[in-house]
Parts: C-alpha cells; sequence; structure tokens
C-alpha cells in the first residue's frame, strides 16, 4: 500500500535513453532516470533494473530487488473434527505473509504454550479437550485470527448417579432414576432381572409405566 522509488544516475553522449525492466521484462512507459511505484502490492515484489542505450551501445544496470511485506494471509482454515477419547487428531492452517508470520495456537480463546507451528497435533485425547480451536498469525505488518474449529470428544458412557434400592409398600408406585452421560448422548435401556423392559428408554423408570 506504501510507495517507492527506484533511480539510477548515468552519462553517455548522446544523452542515453532510459528503459526500466522487471524480472528482465521491459516496464511499458518506464523511460525515465527514475521509477515510481504508487501503492505497492505483493505483485510488484522482485527484480528491478534499467537499460541505458544511445547510439554507441547500452549497458544495463545491477538488480535491484524490492520486497513487499504485507498482513499474514490464511488461504486454508483449521477443519472441525470428532475424535474418540485415546485417539489422536491433527488441525492445520495454510497462511502466509511477508515477513514471514509466526503462529499462535489457542484453546477456548486461550494461548496454548509452546504450539508455535503450522499444525497442532493433540495425542490421547480426553473429555478435557473438546472444545474450540483457532490460530493467529502474525508478523511486523500486523496479524490474522483463523476460524474456529471445534473438537467433539467421542467417550463411553458413565454414570455419575446410581439408581438406588428401594422398599415399597404393596400397590404403591416407585421411581427408579440414574443420572450420566457420554458423547454422543447415551440411549437408556431398563431391565428387570437382566431382562431388556420393552418401552423403558428413559433416565428414569416410574412402576406406574411398567
Amino acid at each position: 500500500g506504501s510507495a517507492c522509488t527506484f533511480s539510477v544516475v548515468g552519462n553517455g553522449v548522446p544523452a542515453p535513453a532510459y528503459q526500466w525492466r522487471f524480472n528482465g521484462a521491459d516496464i511499458p512507459g518506464a523511460n525515465a532516470s527514475s521509477l515510481a511505484l504508487t501503492s505497492v502490492t505483493p505483485a510488484n515484489a522482485g527484480g528491478y533494473s534499467v537499460v541505458l542505450t544511445n547510439t554507441i551501445g547500452s549497458v544495463t544496470s545491477a538488480v535491484a530487488t524490492l520486497t513487499v511485506h504485507y498482513l499474514p494471509a490464511i488461504t486454508t482454515q483449521p477443519l472441525s473434527q470428532t475424535a474418540a477419547a485415546g485417539g489422536s487428531i491433527t488441525f492445520s492452517v495454510v497462511g502466509d505473509g511477508m515477513p514471514a508470520p509466526a503462529y499462535q495456537w489457542r484453546f477456548n480463546g486461550t494461548n496454548m504454550a509452546g504450539a508455535n507451528a503450522s499444525s497442532l497435533t493433540l495425542a490421547g485425547i480426553t473429555p478435557a479437550n473438546a472444545g474450540d480451536y483457532s490460530v493467529v498469525l502474525t508478523n511486523t505488518i500486523g496479524s490474522v485470527t483463523s476460524a474456529v474449529a471445534t473438537l467433539t470428544v467421542h467417550y463411553l458412557p458413565a454414570i455419575t448417579t446410581q439408581p438406588l434400592s428401594q422398599t415399597p409398600a404393596a400397590g404403591s408406585n416407585i421411581t427408579f432414576s440414574v443420572v450420566g452421560n457420554g458423547v454422543p448422548a447415551p440411549a437408556y435401556q431398563w431391565r428387570f432381572n437382566g431382562a431388556d423392559i420393552p418401552g423403558a428408554n428413559a433416565s428414569s423408570l416410574r412402576s406406574e409405566e411398567h
């Protein structure tokens, strides 16, 4: 977005004509002793030289290199993933920038220590790893943050509150209940003396219903 100017000082008799070149190809209309570029973009980066010519012959200058610094950009975003507990996954991002950007992965918005590469591998996954992952690319021009990739961790159902034994009076109603979790959310099947009770598929079982 800024401007720059290349210039050369030369002489000859007759006075020479000038022809600026970009990566070896003539730049149309660039025929002065200086070459001004306005609002440069990464496409302007490369080698610039100038040929001085008169009726006797020509001479070509040394090549001057233009390096254009620009904000990091992400071309391939990290993708959401699903993994089983105990497994491993890798998030990755493809980006560029000049100077080359540094990487910082985040988990639920907090920087992850040592996670400074273009990819992030998690091994021995537990439910605690489930959440949102993103990466920030930073160089001297600024920074850009990737889209959020969500990790969903599937794990075996677990019972946190067991059903309790009961001693009701004959003819009364009772309810058994259980509290459990798992990802994906578990299905329930109540049993009586080891045999499935048809239709008993909720987290609680009322005796009046069966």
